[in-house]
């Protein structure tokens, strides 16, 4: 199974914001969704429907600035 997420624009700090905040995001909660597992308290790694998760961003700092902020949400709260 495969899916493809597209962000548009940057996501929540997680060390700035609560989990309960970071779900408000719609792009976020459809990538959670998406996953299957839940996220924080709700995570359950069996519950994960996909073997390996790439992301992949445009060359600029903006790209980069945005991969650092889903690495550290994907896992904080997976």
């Amino acid at each position: 199974m495969e899916a493809v997420l597209a962000l548009g624009g940057k996501v929540i700090n997680r060390e700035k914001a609560k989990l309960e905040d970071i779900l408000k995001n719609e792009e976020i909660n459809s990538m959670i969704d998406r996953i299957g597992a839940g996220a924080g308290g709700d995570f359950e790694i069996n519950d994960v429907k996909y073997e390996k998760i790439v992301i992949m961003r445009e060359g600029d700092t903006e790209g980069g600035d945005i991969e650092v902020l889903l690495v550290g949400l994907l896992y904080a709260y997976m």
